[in-house]
């Protein structure tokens, strides 16, 4: 009677086995592939770091035209503290006189500062028109034709106007039509306010 072969059952070991389970759940990829992923992860990171540069520079540039804008502002308000107000009788005459003209409804201040050379208004709530201390020996006449001038743009809240064409500048700053059309814009209002006068 042939004797009893003997089987041993051969028991892989457990390392072996973890390995197969892992190849199969997370297959090893093309080492093509991979490069095109790193290829696509670089270019995309230089796009994000190409766009946080446009965008600290064009923060930049509107900060600082904001920053002008109020510095501006500021010292306009400085100059009417410190200047000296133009309200005796002939400069009280003309105002009203010129104020009714032009069918202006609003208290408007006329003053005189050194620091002015010529005359402009600014002034959204209380208009304040300054004029150059030269102002004060000015004939009846010239200074009808200058407050016509300045009323006209109080008249049509050009300082309203012209702020907020000024903000559209400062947020497309980088454009060159936009200053191109924005002192155009300037130079049509002073135009029509020289018209007033002519009529």
């Amino acid at each position: 009677m042939p004797a009893p072969v003997s089987t041993v059952q051969y028991e892989a070991p457990a390392f072996v086995v973890e390995n197969t389970l892992v190849n199969k759940a997370f297959p090893r990829s093309d080492p093509k592939e991979a490069g095109v992923f790193s290829k696509e992860a670089v270019s995309s990171g230089k796009l994000f770091s190409n766009f946080g540069i446009l965008w600290a520079i064009w923060l930049s540039g509107a900060f600082f035209l904001f920053l002008r804008l109020i510095l501006g502002r500021i010292q306009a308000h400085r100059l009417f503290r410190r200047s000296s107000l133009l309200n005796d009788d002939g400069w009280s005459f003309v105002v009203r006189f010129v104020g009714h003209r032009v069918g202006l409804h609003r208290s408007t201040t006329v003053a005189a500062h050194p620091q002015v050379p010529i005359p402009l208004t600014f002034g959204t709530t209380r208009p304040v028109v300054m004029l150059p201390p030269s102002a004060e020996d000015w004939s009846m006449e010239r200074r009808q034709i200058v407050l016509l001038h300045e009323f006209a743009h109080v008249r049509r809240r050009d300082d309203l106007a012209r702020l907020a064409a000024r903000a559209v500048a400062v947020l497309y700053w980088f454009h060159p039509l936009v200053w191109v059309a924005f002192r155009k814009f300037k130079a049509e209002q002073e135009k029509s306010c020289d018209e007033r006068v002519i009529r």
